[in-house]
């Protein structure tokens, strides 16, 4: 599997995938709420991507604690301790 060497592919796309997590309840009030289906959510997501993605954070990044035990997290983990480890942990390297 290419996890075991921390390449990750989406299980369909990444707006399926975290819709999939334990972020669906997160996105589907962000989105709309109990009357919106997965379709209507994920075309949601789909549009400017980016800068949706950034507003979600915005809004709601205390849900990203949500994710901690998930498939998504596990790479963002594996890059935090590789650049910890290599580079230290100053979060402003002039």
């Amino acid at each position: 599997m290419l996890d075991e060497y921390s390449i990750q592919t989406a299980n369909d796309d990444l707006e399926t995938d975290l819709l999939n997590s334990p972020l669906r309840e997160t996105l589907t009030e962000y989105y709309g709420g109990d009357g919106i289906d997965d379709k209507d959510i994920i075309t949601e997501m789909q549009k400017h991507k980016g800068l949706n993605m950034y507003h979600f954070l915005q809004n709601k990044k205390e849900k990203l604690k949500t994710l901690k035990d998930d498939r998504l997290a596990k790479l963002l983990y594996e890059a935090k301790d590789y650049i910890e480890k290599n580079y230290g942990t100053d979060t402003n390297p002039a």
